[in-house]
């Protein structure tokens, strides 16, 4: 019976020491015209709060990364979080051949109330801005 109460006090107390802060959010992209194929069509974030930390990752990055991101910036309110990251993806060549990379800026913003979404992403160096939609839900 002591085995057995030592165990289940364990238990319970490593379920306690899980940080209730961190969340991962599922957000669903409508994959609009706007959107191109830069971002979606699911985008997961995994937060933690309480440390102020987050990494991402979506279609793009897991192709090309094949793990989640860090989220270098993150803004969060009452009304809504923030997370944004850069990352260098291949771009294919130049004339000489040479592999080309380009930096590539995202903003995922989430509305806490509604759980509505919106990421946008500006390739550095260039005009385009691409953006989509969609709604989350936390896990």
């Amino acid at each position: 019976m002591k085995k057995f109460c030592a165990a289940a006090c364990i238990a319970a107390l490593s379920v306690i020491a899980v940080p209730a802060a961190a969340k991962t959010y599922e957000c669903k992209l409508k994959m609009s015209r706007s959107g191109g194929n830069w971002m979606g069509p699911t985008m997961y974030v995994d937060y933690d709060e309480k440390n102020g930390a987050a990494t991402v990752i979506d279609g793009v990055l897991n192709n090309f990364f094949g793990k989640p991101q860090t989220v270098s910036r993150i803004t969060d309110n009452e009304k809504r979080v923030t997370f944004a990251y850069t990352v260098s993806l291949p771009g294919g060549t130049t004339r000489s051949a040479l592999p080309v990379t380009s930096k590539h800026v995202y903003r995922l913003t989430v509305l806490k109330r509604s759980l509505k979404a919106k990421v946008f992403m500006k390739p550095v160096g260039f005009d385009n801005t691409f953006r989509d939609s969609g709604t989350c839900v936390v896990k």
